[in-house]
Order: C-alpha cells, then structure tokens, then sequence
C-alpha cells in the first residue's frame, strides 16, 4: 500500500473516533465523525460514508461493515510500521499515481470541509455561550432596571402620599374653621359682661341686707322669736350658719349679719354652686355632663372654646322648652317655702302667705336671673368664700395686712364698711365670719381659660380695733344667750340631748 493510500486510510480512521478507556469521547469530533459517515464520497478508490439505504442498514450488517474498515485501518498501519510489508508490495506506476493525485483531491476537499465544520462548531459554541452569557447579563440588567424602577416609583408614590396627607390636614383644619366661621355668622343671644355680671351680684347683696333690716331688724333687737319654733325649721336654718357664725353669736349684735350670711349660704347652696340652677328631667344633667367629657376626647380634638359653647347653647335649648316653664315654677315655690320657713322663726307675728311674695320678690327671682346669666355664659363665672371660714378661731391672722383683698364690714362701727386706708391703719382686725362670697370671673379663651380676676371682692364681718388697743375678745357666756342665733344652737343642743 503506498504512502497516499496510508494517509488516505489514516484519514478513514481519523473520521471514526476510538474510546479510550477512561475517557469520553470529544462531543464536536464525534459530530465531525458523524458527518463524514453521512457523505458518499469516494476516497483511494474506498467507498466513504453510507447511502440512505446503507444508513438503514441491520445491526448485524452495520457491525461487518464497521469489521471490514477496521481490517482495512489495520493493515494500513502495518505498511507504515513494517518496511519489509512495503518491499514486496508492487511500486505504483505513473498513470497509478496522477490517478491517485486526482482521487487525493476530493478528500484534501472533504478534510478541508471537515476542519471547517469542526472551527464552525466551534465558533458556534462560542457564539452560544456568549450568547447565553449576553442573554444572562441582559436578563440580570432588566430585573436591576425593574427593581430601580420600582423603587423609584415607590418613592414618587410615599411623596405624593406625604402631600395628600398634608392636605388632608389642611383640609380639615379649613373645615374646622368654617364650621366655626359659619356659627359665628348666626345670631346668638347676649352674653352677660363682667361689668354687668359685678352690679347685679352687688346689687343681690345690698338687696338681702337691705331686707333682712326692714323686715327682721326691728323682731330681732326686740329679740322677738317664736314661741315653740318647729325643730326641724331651727335645723334647716343653722345648717347655712357657719362654724365661724356660730362662735360669734356669743357676740351681740350679730343676729342680722348671720342672717344676711344665712340667706347668702342658702342661695349659694340652692342656686349658685349647681352646674344648672334648674332641675330638668333625672339624670339629665349628667347625661349632659358626660357628653362634655367626652366630647374633649374627639378627634380631631375640640377646643375649651368649642366645649363651652355647644354647653351654653345646648342649656339655652333646654331653657328654650315648653316644659322648663313648669319646671322653673316648681323650684320657685321650693325655694320660696323652705326660705320663708326658716325666716319665719324671727317673725313670730308675721304670715307665710304675707311673707313668701317679699321672699320671691325681693331674694329667689333675683338671684334666679342672675344664676340664668352666669350659668349660660361662655365665659365662666364663680363664687369663693374666705380662706378663713375654714380655720380655727386661734388659727385667723389679726395682722391688717392680709384683709386688704377683702370688703371689711366693722361690727364695732355699727356695720360701717372700711376703706383701704382704715384697715391699713387698724392696730389689729378680728375675723369674725363671711358676709358674702367673691365673685370670680375667668374669660375662655381657644383651649384654656384667662387668670381668674375678682369682679367682687369678699364681704366679711371683723372686729377692728386701733393699735394699742389690743385684740377685740370675745365677751364670756353667761347664763342668758347672748343673741337669738345663740339661743337657737342652745335650743337644738337640747333637744338632741333629751332624744339620747
């Protein structure tokens, strides 16, 4: 076999990879292989490759096939191996060989093809992982370009959420505002100044002690009283004298302050102190009372300003009702029965039916106007009697000083009232009780009520005497009571006694 025929066979063998041991075929060489055993070229004059009848060929015929190209690949290696083999072979001639070189082109051709095919597959499966590579990169861009997409717009949406929130706040606080503005358009009913509020009060007290003097004074410095006074009238009275009162009924002369002070307390207690003057349906009030609370609770939160007037509108509408006429009526003909009775125990010749119209008059109607103005008001209007009800006799300052803020009615002066510049001068002041409360005045304001300001100072009962003169004392008891007051505490200390 000459040289061209080795090769040609080698190339044979080359086209048909063996496996080695341990090893796996090349995937690309066996593509290369494949596509050589497709083509039906003839190489050397040896038949390369199949037909598509051969390529359906039995197993059995594939494996003779595959013997015989294996015999012809063995001896084509022995030739090259074995010189003497070459010796006896016959030397080709010339026409053997340019046949050869002409049948040599078709498979320097096909080796051409092949090592093509073999750099394009290769070049393709560079392509591909680059390819795949690329479609990764360009994959993990897209999802980085969502994600900061996505962020982005996220952040657009919490702005644009932070912007409808201050809105929405605005919005509200317009709403707040209009609804105030459109309140403040109706017309509302006249509210009681601080002025008028101050005269009326004042003009109350100089009332009831310009009663108490005309109708009880002259019964009292007789020391006329009823023979055989109710107990439970005496009870009903002594409970509006207080502790201070009742120590200084041991001094003369105080029987008509300590029922000035009485009638005061009793208007006080019955009128003044309550949140509305008049009783309305039960449990009302507190009703009343708990929506107020509760509406300080709202949100968006309400204003002290707002609280106070949805209370004096809402009284007003209460006030307003057919039905708080009879009401009305009925606490008046209360008021005026339990005061009369107890007044009647220093007016032993007087009538109830005579005396109770005086009663109406002159003390409940007043006081029930004024209450009606004060409790309705937006502003906030208050009594407040001394510190020095509340404290013991040796308790009480005598130093002038501390009754500057004070009214001073001097006992030891007939009842006069004393100028700043007296008590200034005053060696010492004895407290003796409370004539008639201070009245306080405290303006609202958006969310809190003004410093309180005193529209009228307290009215008090004292003992002043000149410096040098020492401290007023208080007369020792004697064996008759000093005063009617007296008398009456005596009386029911007895009578509690006798009941043991």
């Amino acid at each position: 076999m000459s040289d061209l025929d080795s090769r040609t066979c080698d190339s044979m063998v080359g086209a048909y990879p063996q496996d080695k041991p341990g090893t796996e075929t090349d995937g690309m060489e066996w593509e290369s292989s494949s596509e050589l055993h497709q083509l039906g070229a003839e190489v050397g004059g040896v038949k390369i490759g199949r037909s598509d009848k051969e390529i359906k060929q039995t197993p059995a015929e594939e494996s003779r096939h595959l013997d015989d190209q294996f015999e012809h690949t063995e001896k084509a290696e022995v030739s090259r191996a074995d010189p003497a083999f070459l010796s006896d072979q016959p030397l080709p001639s010339s026409t053997d060989t340019e046949h050869k070189s002409k049948a040599s082109q078709p498979k320097q051709e096909l080796i051409e093809s092949l090592i093509n095919t073999e750099a394009r597959l290769k070049t393709t499966t560079v392509n591909d992982d680059r390819s795949r590579t690329s479609i990764s990169e360009f994959e993990l861009n897209s999802t980085l370009e969502e994600a900061c997409e996505t962020a982005r717009k996220f952040k657009e949406t919490q702005r644009e959420h932070d912007i409808l929130q201050r809105q929405v706040l605005e919005l509200q606080k317009e709403l707040r505002d209009a609804h105030d503005f459109i309140f403040s358009l109706q017309p509302r009913r006249e509210q009681i100044t601080e002025s008028e509020a101050a005269a009326e009060f004042r003009s109350l007290g100089r009332t009831i002690e310009d009663w108490v003097e005309t109708n009880l004074g002259d019964d009292i410095h007789d020391r006329s009283i009823l023979k055989r006074p109710h107990a439970s009238q005496i009870r009903r009275f002594l409970t509006f004298v207080s502790l201070p009162g009742k120590e200084a009924s041991r001094r003369p002369d105080t029987d008509v302050y300590n029922v000035m002070a009485a009638i005061m307390k009793f208007l006080c207690s019955e009128i003044f102190d309550k949140d509305f003057y008049c009783p309305i349906e039960e449990g009302a009030m507190d009703f009343l009372n708990s929506i107020l609370m509760s509406m300080r609770k709202l949100e968006p939160r309400r204003d002290l300003s707002t609280w106070r007037r949805w209370r004096s509108e809402t009284l007003t509408a209460l006030a307003g009702r057919r039905e708080f006429a009879s009401q009305r009526q009925r606490l008046i003909n209360h008021l005026v029965s339990e005061l009369t009775s107890m007044l009647l125990i220093f007016l032993p010749r007087s009538d109830i039916h005579k005396l109770a119209p005086s009663v109406y008059d002159a003390i409940i109607e007043p006081a029930l106007l004024l209450a009606h103005k004060l409790q309705l008001s937006l502003d906030k209007f208050s009594l407040s009697w001394t510190h020095f009800a509340g404290t013991k006799l040796e308790e009480r300052s005598i130093d002038p000083r501390d009754y500057n803020s004070f009214e001073c009615v001097d006992i030891l002066r007939s009842g006069k009232v004393m100028k700043s510049q007296a008590v200034a001068a005053s060696g010492n002041i004895t407290y003796m009780f409370d004539l008639t409360p201070a009245l306080i005045y405290e303006a609202v304001k958006a969310d809190a009520f003004a410093d309180p300001r005193v529209l009228n100072r307290g009215r008090i009962l004292v003992a002043a005497t000149k410096e040098g003169d020492g401290q007023f004392v208080y007369p020792r008891k004697d064996s008759e009571e000093p005063t009617l007051v007296a008398w009456l505490f005596e009386k029911m200390r007895k009578h509690y006694s006798s009941h043991k």
